[in-house]
C-alpha cells in the first residue's frame, strides 16, 4: 500500500482496524473478494440499501462514510440521472470536511466544465437524505451528536482493534444533500 493508515472498505467488523502502508501486505483473495482501501481522510458518499438495479437505487438516501478521526475530506455530486441538465448547473456538488469533531456539509460547489451547481430544484428532498453517517477509525467513543440547531441524534459505537478505535454510527441526521448543515461529535 503507499504511504498512509487504510482502512478495509468491505469489512465492517475490521473496518476501524487501520493498516498502515508504505509496506507490502499479504490478504487472502477469491473470485468473489477483491481487496479495497481506502486511506484515512477520505470521505465516502454510499447508497447502501441493496438493489437489483442502480434505477432502483435513485431514490435511496445516503450514507457517509468517514474514514479516520483526523481531518477528512470528500465531495458528492448528484443529478437528476436521467436528463442533460447538469450542463446548465441542475445537479449539487457539496464540500464535505471533518475536523475529527466537526462533519460540515457546503453545498453549491462549482465544477470546471459545467460551472457552479444550481441545485436540484425539482427533485424530492427525500431523494437527497442522509439516512445515517459512519466514523470508521475514531480514537476516542462518541457519546452523542448533535446537530446545529440543536437536535440531538443517537450515536452508536462499537469497539475495534482491541477497544483502540472505535465506528460510530449517527442515524437519521437532518442533512440533506444541497443544503448546509454541521453534525457535532460529543465526546
Amino acid at each position: 500500500l503507499p504511504s498512509g493508515t487504510w482502512y478495509d472498505f468491505w469489512d465492517e467488523a475490521t473496518q476501524a482496524a487501520a493498516v498502515e502502508g508504505s509496506k507490502t501486505h499479504s490478504v487472502q483473495v477469491s473470485r468473489s473478494h477483491v481487496p479495497v482501501y481506502v486511506r484515512s481522510g477520505a470521505i465516502l458518499a454510499k447508497k447502501m440499501r441493496r438493489r437489483r438495479s442502480a434505477g432502483a437505487m435513485a431514490s435511496d438516501p445516503y450514507t457517509l462514510v468517514i474514514y479516520g478521526s483526523g481531518n477528512a475530506e470528500g465531495h458528492v455530486y448528484a443529478d437528476d440521472g436521467e436528463s442533460h441538465d447538469f450542463q446548465s448547473g441542475a445537479f449539487i456538488y457539496d464540500r464535505l470536511s471533518f475536523d475529527g469533531t466537526q462533519l460540515v456539509g457546503e453545498p453549491s460547489q462549482s465544477l470546471h466544465v459545467t460551472g457552479a451547481a444550481k441545485g436540484l430544484p425539482n427533485t424530492s428532498q427525500k431523494h437527497l437524505r442522509v439516512e445515517r453517517v459512519v466514523f470508521v477509525g475514531l480514537t476516542r467513543q462518541p457519546k452523542g451528536a448533535k446537530m446545529e440547531g440543536g437536535e440531538t441524534l443517537e450515536v452508536t459505537a462499537t469497539a475495534a482493534s482491541g477497544g483502540q478505535t472505535w465506528v460510530a454510527t449517527v442515524k437519521k441526521p437532518s442533512c440533506l444533500l444541497g443544503s448546509s448543515w454541521k453534525l457535532v461529535l460529543e465526546f
